[in-house]
């Protein structure tokens, strides 16, 4: 996220390890790849050269995948309604949630952490 850049198409940015997730308040883009469509390749360390021992760059394809839509609502009338929707049907149904505990755990781990590491002065007391 940076909101400080206003030529930016995007207010998210998700870069994983298999693809990407680009999102605006109304639409999002993802492009990602299945292991399972791509062979592993093993690394190759010297330059690769074609058959005149040329430089060959960015030779390689994968097969990827790429989905795209527009959200219906926004965060608090959909999305806040999804999360107690959510939690209301494993409590009553069993169900699971969509993100787990174990998953929401982790990522205030990861927020507890960036704090700890960049800590903002203290303007009140």
């Amino acid at each position: 996220m940076n909101s400080t850049d206003p030529f930016t198409d995007y207010n998210l940015k998700l870069v994983g390890t298999r693809g990407s997730m680009k999102s605006t308040p109304a639409k999002y883009t993802k492009k990602y790849y299945l292991d399972s469509e791509n062979p592993p390749r093993p690394v190759i360390e010297k330059s690769l050269r074609n058959d005149e021992g040329l430089p060959v760059y960015c030779s390689e394809k994968l097969v990827t995948h790429e989905e795209s839509g527009e959200y219906n609502g926004n965060a608090f009338n959909v999305g806040t309604a999804a999360i107690y929707e959510g939690v209301y049907y494993a409590i009553t149904k069993g169900k699971e949630l969509k993100v787990s505990c174990e998953q929401s755990a982790m990522t205030v781990g990861v927020i507890e952490t960036v704090h700890a590491q960049n800590p903002l002065p203290v303007k009140y007391l």
